[in-house]
């Protein structure tokens, strides 16, 4: 999904190339807004289908609402099987094992436990106000998600799971624990309906790497290990916030990415400082 400025819409299209040249059949959509225009020809053609979001389900009170337009996700899902990856990111080898996940919905689950434990990126809320809200047992157990990648599964089940997060997107903005750029997190609204329903989304393998501190490994034994290199988070300097990826790991992208247009032949779009300058979190 892309929309609210040009550099998302750039960023997807370095995203996809990057799909393409690891997963030359995978079928690629693009979800978006106006913004999808400044696409290239030759970029757009990297695109089996390009969708138009309706504004009702991405503005808020006449604010883009990026939380909201993640669920309704759903609502423009092109294909049985779908994997869903955040633009601000690069497919760094194949990907094509994430199709062989069977759940309807799925993702990569950071901590998980009861209403009494300390669940490792429980970020958004506190257990008691997430166990209040989502009316969960004392004995039902809480997922903590990282929503950069989701695996959807056409189907009854998935089109049950979607009218309960539109029925659970009401979370009260005061009883956040942290904030998202004035906006509900699509991560705890999934997260909680996931508890209601006693969904494990956890899709059991590594798929994207997050550097926001450094690591031991090498950066090829992060690219044999994961799918996807992400840029998430606040993402320039020159913005509110501080970059939240480490250095390294952002010029790696400026590297893979050159590397690829080079082979490809596709001409780069732009280079991770300047394509962070407008993120949703640094507003």
């Amino acid at each position: 999904m892309a929309f609210g400025s040009r550099e998302y819409v750039f960023f997807a299209g370095q995203m996809a190339l990057s799909i393409r040249y690891y997963n030359p059949d995978v079928l690629i959509s693009i979800i978006g807004d106006g913004h999808l225009g400044y696409l290239t020809e030759q970029y757009k053609g990297l695109f089996d289908k390009v969708i138009e979001l309706e504004k009702e389900d991405y503005f808020t009170k006449n604010k883009i609402d990026p939380g909201k337009a993640k669920i309704n996700l759903i609502k423009y899902l092109p294909y049985d099987q779908n994997i869903y990856f955040d633009v601000d990111g690069l497919c760094i080898k194949d990907i094509s094992k994430l199709f062989e996940i069977d759940k309807f919905y799925a993702t990569e689950v950071v901590g998980r436990g009861g209403v009494n434990d300390e669940i490792n990126y429980a970020w958004w809320a506190t257990n008691e106000k997430i166990w209040e809200y989502f009316s969960l047992s004392e004995d039902q157990k809480y997922s903590s998600i990282q929503s950069s990648f989701a695996i959807f599964n056409k189907g009854k089940e998935l089109d049950e799971f979607y009218q309960r997060l539109l029925q659970n997107f009401e979370f009260p903005m005061a009883d956040l624990m942290n904030h998202w750029g004035g906006t509900v997190p699509d991560e705890l609204v999934f997260a909680g309906s996931c508890a209601q329903i006693n969904h494990d989304p956890d899709c059991g393998l590594p798929v994207v790497f997050f550097g926001h501190k450094l690591y031991p490994d090498t950066l090829m034994e992060i690219q044999e290990k994961y799918c996807i290199l992400s840029m998430y988070g606040a993402g320039s300097a020159s913005g509110k916030s501080q970059p939240l990826v480490r250095g390294r790991y952002r010029d790696w992208y400026d590297r893979l990415i050159s590397d690829i247009c080079r082979r490809t032949k596709f001409p780069q779009i732009g280079k991770i400082h300047a394509l962070s300058k407008t993120k949703h979190v640094n507003g």
